[in-house]
């Protein structure tokens, strides 16, 4: 699910490019098969990202900026990137305002088996005789 957002936003500059997120939107840090999470306004100068490629950027500033965008998105894996553009883009997670998105994660999406169970494939989803 996607939903509109129109707020204040931080924009976190990275050495590949800019990515403009909620405040308590929750960044991947680390390194691929270590991977934590932080919210976007706890970001600093220094801290490293993780790009699309699995290779590490490192964060070069923070601000703030009013933006609209888009926020809770719900993906297969709860894993998406952001940035401003394909060449910029570093993980994120969708469960923002969480202090432990990959718990939260398996959570839901282990409930959401079970309805999909119960109901039937695509009618979870609200898609009438999917399969």
């Amino acid at each position: 699910m996607w939903t509109d957002a129109h707020s204040n936003m931080t924009v976190v500059e990275t050495s590949i490019g800019k990515v403009v997120a909620s405040a308590k939107h929750s960044i991947a840090t680390g390194t691929v098969g270590r991977v934590e999470y932080a919210y976007a306004d706890e970001l600093e100068m220094g801290h490293e990202l993780i790009a699309m490629n699995g290779s590490a950027v490192r964060v070069v500033s923070t601000g703030v900026q009013a933006a609209a965008g888009f926020y809770s998105p719900l993906t297969y894996s709860s894993n998406f990137f952001v940035g401003s553009s394909a060449d910029s883009v570093v993980l994120a997670h969708g469960f923002a305002h969480n202090p432990a998105p990959v718990f939260s994660a398996h959570v839901v999406h282990a409930l959401m088996n079970i309805a999909e169970v119960r109901v039937g494939p695509g009618r979870s989803r609200g898609v009438p005789g999917a399969l």
